[in-house]
């Protein structure tokens, strides 16, 4: 999950890498080198998205391996011999 914010120095983009964000409470702009800080209770609110997104993306990938053997299974109901093929008319 990425993101991305202005320095407040002066005013460079810098993009944020959430996870990375979270285990260093501070860093460095690119641009004037200000040090720029989280503030902890930021972080912890972070920890928390980033925990959430990672159970999405868990989810996800749990829905899609699922939906995969369906299509299989059904792959190989169609191809077994002496299966009939029902066609339907309109």
């Amino acid at each position: 999950m990425n993101s991305s914010i202005d320095c407040p120095s002066c005013g460079t983009r810098i993009d944020l890498d959430l996870a990375t964000l979270i285990g260093a409470p501070w860093f460095e702009c690119g641009g004037c080198s200000a040090t720029i800080g989280i503030h902890y209770g930021n972080r912890a609110r972070a920890q928390q998205v980033t925990a959430g997104w990672h159970d999405l993306l868990r989810k996800r990938r749990a829905l899609a391996r699922r939906a995969a053997r369906i299509r299989r299974s059904s792959a190989e109901e169609e191809a077994e011999p002496g299966a009939q093929e029902l066609t339907f008319m309109a």
